[in-house]
């Protein structure tokens, strides 16, 4: 009888124990420090209380900050001092014709090579051009009215032109030009010149010698 009475005594005394470890685990309270520079939703820094230094903070600054509370805070609106990104352009300048159409490929019928001389009118970003240069419609402009001399005097024309205008270049074979200069010269008759047209230089006014 004394043995069973002692062993439900150390039942009683390890049951006892357990609970109280049991309690005291499950009463401890976790504070969770999220990544430094992420600010609490009381407008705090969630390393503490301002004038704190990361370590110092007691457990009535931290606050836990999860994962869905943190995107709850992201969609209303909190400022993370990122950088703004302008979105990127692209120039197409030297894909279309002169009526604005997308150039198409050159017919089969084509010569191989050219030769020709040209006219250069240069605008604001165009490659080498300089900061004080035209506008594109002031250059579009001067190109109409240079095309328009250059029938009847293109070496006059090409003395107006920009650095880069000549009057002979020699001969030019295909898939050296952009698209649309290529086509609009390819197609001009011998002795021709062409309507003004873009390419990422500035516009061209071509003059087809054979």
């Amino acid at each position: 009888m004394q043995r069973w009475t002692a062993l439900v005594f150390v039942v009683l005394v390890a049951a006892t124990i357990a609970f109280v470890v049991l309690r005291a685990g499950t009463g401890k309270a976790v504070a969770t420090v999220p990544s430094a520079g992420v600010p609490s939703s009381s407008g705090r820094s969630a390393l503490g209380s301002p004038g704190t230094t990361p370590g110092a903070a007691t457990g009535g600054d931290v606050q836990r900050l999860s994962a869905p509370r943190l995107r709850d805070d992201l969609d209303a609106g909190l400022d993370l001092d990122l950088p703004a990104v302008e979105p990127a352009t692209v120039d197409a300048g030297g894909q279309t014709l002169p009526n604005g159409q997308p150039a198409p490929g050159l017919p089969a019928a084509s010569p191989r090579s050219v030769t020709f001389g040209a006219v250069l009118v240069e605008y604001r970003g165009a490659e080498g051009a300089g900061p004080g240069a035209r506008s594109k419609e002031d250059a579009l402009a001067l190109a109409k009215q240079l095309a328009s001399l250059g029938k009847t005097d293109f070496k006059a024309a090409v003395a107006q032109g920009d650095k880069g205008s000549g009057e002979d270049f020699g001969s030019i074979p295909h898939n050296v030009l952009e698209p649309g200069p290529e086509f609009v010269l390819f197609g001009l008759p011998v002795g021709e010149v062409s309507e003004p047209v873009d390419s990422p230089r500035g516009f061209y006014v071509f003059k087809r010698i054979e």
